[in-house]
């Protein structure tokens, strides 16, 4: 059972990979794969160790998603239509200055607006990060 659920996770976390990159060109109008990676944990598209099923977006606390969401936050700023609100200020308060309440309402901000542009663009509700839950390899 663990078994399909680490090949499940890899075919998810890797359309959701795909999908942003490609949501990112459409919204931004640019090419920019490698500032995309560092939105992901382990800096990769393809390819993860299952390590990173709980890891970067998929982290258990707001405190280690955080720098993450502040990245997809800063490339938001360059898509149409433009977020506005808490993500247009994310990139104006240090990452230090944030706290569990705000952590939140960015999260929360970042997971609508990426899914409400990703349906106007494609049309499909988009792929989003999952967790592993279980011990690796088992």
């Amino acid at each position: 059972m663990n078994c399909a659920k680490e090949i499940l996770w890899g075919i998810a976390e890797s359309n959701f990979r795909f999908e942003f990159l490609g949501l990112d060109c459409r919204a931004s109008g640019m090419v920019r794969p490698e500032d995309c990676r560092k939105c992901f944990a382990g800096d990769m598209v393809m390819g993860m160790p299952l390590e990173e099923g709980k890891r970067g977006l998929a982290a258990l606390t707001s405190a280690e998603r955080h720098q993450y969401f502040l990245r997809i936050a800063k490339l938001m700023e360059a898509w149409t239509p433009s977020p506005g609100g808490i993500i247009m200020q994310a990139n104006t308060v240090r990452a230090h200055e944030w706290d569990s309440s705000k952590r939140d309402d960015l999260e929360l901000a970042v997971g609508r607006h990426y899914t409400q542009t990703f349906f106007d663009y494609f049309g499909r509700a988009a792929v989003i990060p999952m967790r592993l839950e279980h011990g690796f390899g088992s």
